[in-house]
């Protein structure tokens, strides 16, 4: 079972585009980017909507780290390392719950590109996720 620490979600209630903005940047220095600009400003704003509302209702950890992985993916709102910044994400989120991802490299890019190839759902991603998360350190 994740551990659902106050302090993880209140964290989380307090995301602000700035920070969304910075999972970007920060996920865009693995591997290659052609272009850091925002496509859909619109979609970067729900982002910081659904991870502080779900916060706000106190879902489980893993639930809020799929789907905000899940619609960045989907919705691409930057014009390149959306994959990236999503599971980025993810990790920013189980990260404020004292979480980390424990797989392979090419399990976790296999994972976030069937959210495109595939079509995997958010329930899938949050099983995936639940099955993974161990504590940090």
């Amino acid at each position: 079972m994740i551990p659902r620490s106050p302090e993880g979600y209140r964290r989380l209630e307090q995301v602000t585009l700035d920070d969304v903005l910075q999972w970007h940047h920060d996920a865009s220095r693995f591997g290659e980017t052609w272009d850091l600009g925002v496509r859909e400003p619109g979609s970067l704003e729900y982002v910081v909507r659904l991870v502080r509302g779900m916060a706000a209702r106190r879902d489980r950890p893993e639930r809020i780290a799929a789907s905000a992985l899940h619609f960045i993916v989907a919705e691409h709102p930057f014009w390149d390392a959306n994959h990236r910044t999503g599971f980025h994400a993810a990790l920013v989120i189980l990260g404020a719950f004292g979480l980390q991802l424990e797989a392979t490299q090419d399990e976790i890019e296999r994972t976030v590109r069937a959210i495109d190839a595939e079509g995997l759902d958010v329930r899938a991603l949050e099983k995936w996720i639940q099955s993974r998360a161990v504590p940090t350190g």
